[in-house]
Formats: C-alpha cells, structure tokens, sequence
C-alpha cells in the first residue's frame, strides 16, 4: 500500500521526500520498515522476545498517561520536573513556546501522528494479549491501559492512526 500510495501520488516529490523541514515522506517510511524488519529478526529467542514486551508494557503507559495528561491541557514542555525528561535542550524554548490543541495528545515532536501512530499500532497487540494473561488481576489492569490507550488514541485526533487500529484489529482478529 505504501508503494501504491507513493507512485499514484498528485504530489511525487512530496510523497517521497516530505515537506521542507518535515523529513517523512515514503523514503523515511520505508527506512523505518527496513529496520523493523532487520530489528525484528533480534527477537528470535524466548528471551529477545520477553525483553521486547517488557519494553512495551513498560513504555505504553508513559506515553498514554502523557497523553490523557495532554488531553486535559497540561503541558508537559512547560513542567520544571518533567522538562529535563522529555526535551533536549536545544528544543526546550520551543517546545515551551509551542501552540497545540489544548487538549490534543501530541509526541515530544509536537506532532499527534507520531503517538497515534504508536498507539494504532500497540492497541492491537494489548487487545490480544487481554485474552492471553491468565491472572485476574493482570488482565484487569491490561484491559484499563488498553482502555486508556484508545482514548488517548482518539485525543491524538490522527485519522490515519484510526484507520490503522481498524486494520491492525482486523487482522488480529
């Protein structure tokens, strides 16, 4: 689909290179599904492959509590604490200075694509392993994050995500 997007494009310059000072076009995109496909042939072994969900479980509810955080106007650029986390220095100012949604979840990039991409993507992956997670109280608080992911995933306002969740539960179905 990529491919066909990118050829049939009205705009082929834009559609491979991106917009000035916004590098995402279909070249960017298929660098990023080079390297998954060579990052993903690491996680052979039961071991690689518990360390990557435990990356997962542990790094999705930052994202999505920043987002349900974004989602009720606080912004996390303008934190003291939470600044020095998230923000390199050179991008501190502008982060601070930023105008966004108020209550639009966006990434440390200012960009809502890039987390509801994240989110369409891990959303699921968590539906699925609901069913899988044998203690109770396991799979209650899977089922809250993964509630929790969706509504963040609907505050990022990425259609394009929407439609990515649609299709990846599709076919997780």
């Amino acid at each position: 689909l990529l491919m066909l997007s990118l050829i049939a494009s009205d705009f082929p310059h834009t559609a491979w290179f991106g917009l000035p000072n916004y590098h995402e076009g279909g070249l960017a995109l298929l660098s990023y599904l080079a390297l998954f496909v060579a990052t993903s042939s690491l996680f052979i072994s039961k071991r690689a492959q518990r360390l990557a969900l435990a990356c997962l479980t542990f790094s999705t509810p930052v994202a999505t509590v920043a987002g349900l955080g974004q989602m009720l106007g606080f912004n996390f650029a303008k934190s003291e604490t939470l600044s020095p986390l998230l923000y390199p220095s050179p991008s501190k100012f502008f982060m601070s200075q930023a105008v966004v949604g108020t209550t639009s979840v966006f990434s440390t990039l200012l960009n809502p694509d890039h987390v509801g991409s994240f989110l369409a993507l891990l959303l699921p992956f968590f539906l699925c392993a609901i069913g899988a997670i044998q203690k109770p109280i396991h799979r209650a608080l899977l089922a809250l994050l993964t509630l929790a992911m969706g509504v963040a995933l609907w505050g990022s306002h990425c259609r394009a995500g929407w439609v990515g969740y649609a299709a990846g539960a599709a076919f997780a179905m």
